[in-house]
């Protein structure tokens, strides 16, 4: 199985207030990817859970 390649990142800019926009913006991109993501199997089991079905 290959895995997809991930589309490249843009460099992370060099003053401090555009840094700080830019890491906003992923870490807001990350959040949301977490938070659609359902949690792995191997997690919930660890809780002594069960995945929903649906």
């Amino acid at each position: 199985m290959q895995k997809t390649a991930s589309p490249p990142r843009p460099a992370a800019p060099a003053d401090d207030a555009a840094f700080d926009h830019w890491l906003r913006h992923h870490l807001a991109d990350l959040h949301a990817d977490v938070l659609t993501e359902p949690p792995p199997a191997r997690f919930l089991a660890s809780l002594g859970l069960r995945p929903r079905a649906g």
